[in-house]
């Protein structure tokens, strides 16, 4: 909490904080991989297990390229 509010509101405007956290594979791309293996497992429409398994890729792209990891 304490490393969030340096970033929020630093005590040394010149000091450049960096908001990071170390926690890849976040919680997004754990549970849209979970869906995909639960429809590539369970589901018999092929679209919908495609579906699945593009929305899973996105994800893994999307969040690094916008830090939310």
């Amino acid at each position: 909490i304490y490393g969030r509010q340096d970033v929020i509101h630093p005590l040394n405007p010149f000091a450049d904080p960096i908001q990071s956290v170390a926690g890849f594979a976040s919680l997004h791309v754990a549970l849209t991989l979970v869906i995909a293996l639960v429809a590539h497992y369970t589901v018999r429409n092929r679209w919908v297990r495609v579906g699945a398994w593009v929305f899973f890729m996105l994800t893994t792209i999307s969040t690094p390229y916008f830090s939310w990891h």
